[in-house]
């Protein structure tokens, strides 16, 4: 958890001025306001649950308002398989049931197989990243980007633009640097538990005479 004290303290030493005077408090964490809420958009490290209710034979589902990124799905605690929309459909030869896959469309969410009744009412867990102005919703790992951020600011205040620049592109590499990690994989092909029955599911079906 950062700490907005300590990040409003190191800037402060960027800027060489320890103690109130050209800078006001308010005005460093109005910076550090702005700090988390770039942070969270450019990371998408701020992520939260979102349950929504499943609906019988219904394939779409429209995502919160403030919705980033979806960054993982679960039903029954178990995990969905991220797919792309070109794989809508073929990831199972089973149309209906327990949702397994999910795909992302604009504003929406997909899934497949669709819910049946069985599956209707009960809540699939979204967990999704969305933009937060408070720093202590920041993870700790972010405090050095969040502390040039803020001093990249004041440095503006001063009209020295060069070193702000410096400044705002070392916050830049840092994060880069921190979110490695936010690379996440899209199933293309079906699992290989699924290449059996989507092969027998495609044969055409011959008539019984």
């Amino acid at each position: 958890m950062l700490v907005q004290a300590v990040i409003r303290s190191r800037a402060r030493s960027l800027v060489n001025e320890l103690i109130e005077g050209y800078f006001l408090e308010e005005e460093f964490d109005n910076w550090i306001s702005d700090a988390a809420l770039d942070i969270s958009s450019k990371t998408f490290c701020y992520v939260v649950n979102e349950p929504i209710t499943l609906i019988q034979l219904t394939e779409l589902y429209t995502l919160p308002l403030d919705t980033l990124k979806v960054m993982s799905v679960t039903f029954r605690g178990v995990g969905l398989d991220r797919i792309t929309t070109s794989m809508k459909g073929k990831q199972t030869a089973v149309p209906t049931g327990v949702p397994k896959y999910f795909y992302e469309m604009i504003d929406k969410i997909g899934l497949n197989p669709v819910p049946t009744p069985s599956e209707a009412d009960e809540n699939l867990d979204l967990y999704i990243s969305i933009t937060t102005e408070l720093i202590i919703n920041i993870p700790s790992k972010f405090q050095v980007p969040a502390t040039l951020f803020v001093a990249s600011m004041a440095l503006i205040k001063q009209k020295q633009y060069d070193k702000a620049t410096q400044l705002y592109n070392l916050y830049l590499s840092s994060l880069g640097l921190d979110r490695q990690d936010i690379a996440i994989p899209q199933l293309e092909t079906p699992p290989p538990q699924n290449q059996y029955v989507l092969k027998i599911a495609m044969q055409p079906q011959t008539q019984q005479g």
